[in-house]
């Protein structure tokens, strides 16, 4: 779940994942995520 001051960077950084397999995992285009939206992680 994406927090107030969350990014790509500092979420791929605490679960030692790629920003890369973040935004492919969600299907993100860009670079934006919304508070509250849910991020699938597989590490």
């Amino acid at each position: 779940m994406v927090k107030r001051g969350d990014s790509l960077e500092s979420i791929s950084r605490a679960h030692k994942v790629s920003v890369r397999n973040i935004k492919s995992q969600n299907h993100i285009k860009g670079s934006l995520i919304k508070v509250g939206e849910r991020l699938k992680i597989y590490e």
